[in-house]
């Protein structure tokens, strides 16, 4: 039998598995994040009595490089940091799209807000859609939310506002909780700013 030293090549090839095998770690796992809504609060009877329009909210855009499963972090003017780890659990669009319907039914009460797309036998008065160009952390100490909304009068097809928005929530934190509870913030400021452009058309 001839020995070991025989044979350098099977030895090294040995040597750098028992290496990467002492060197291998257990797989990071991914942790998965959701955006929530105010603190639910029933509508006044001031609202109840003002019989305020039933809306229909949506579609909602997103930029394309929002439309992914990664947390998106902004560091710096022109460079994108995406964490495989820190993921959205399910779709982004379909979270804001809850998180604003949530919002806006606390405030102008239930079965006034349907979310899109909505079954053919509902007739909402108002149409919102919002086109999201910027949703992102920047450098962890903020979140930018920028957002494009069109109100449309439906039974008349007029398009009775058209503005973009900017809101900027600081984070209190830079860990991947902190920032979605900015994004929650950010999206309840919408909803408010959302709210005074309905109450204007009773």
């Amino acid at each position: 039998m001839k020995p070991l030293w025989k044979y350098p090549v099977a030895l090294l090839t040995i040597a750098s598995m028992l290496h990467l095998a002492g060197c291998a770690s257990p797989s990071q796992p991914t942790r998965f994040y959701r955006l929530n809504a105010a603190v639910d609060l029933p509508a006044t009877a001031e609202t109840a009595q003002a019989r305020l329009p039933e809306v229909g909210l949506g579609p909602v855009h997103l930029s394309s490089y929002l439309d992914r499963p990664q947390i998106v972090n902004r560091t710096g003017l022109y460079r994108l940091q995406l964490n495989e780890f820190d993921q959205w659990a399910g779709t982004l669009q379909e979270n804001i799209i809850q998180v604003l319907v949530d919002n806006l039914s606390g405030s102008l009460g239930e079965n006034r807000v349907v979310a899109y797309p909505w079954h053919s036998s509902l007739k909402p008065n108002y149409e919102i859609s919002l086109y999201f160009s910027r949703f992102d952390a920047l450098d962890g100490l903020q979140v930018i939310l920028q957002v494009r909304w069109m109100l449309l009068y439906r039974a008349g097809g007029k398009v009775l506002d058209t503005r973009q928005i900017t809101i900027s929530e600081p984070t209190q934190g830079t860990q991947p909780e902190a920032i979605v509870a900015a994004g929650s913030r950010a999206l309840e400021k919408l909803s408010r700013q959302l709210e005074a452009l309905l109450r204007k058309q009773l």
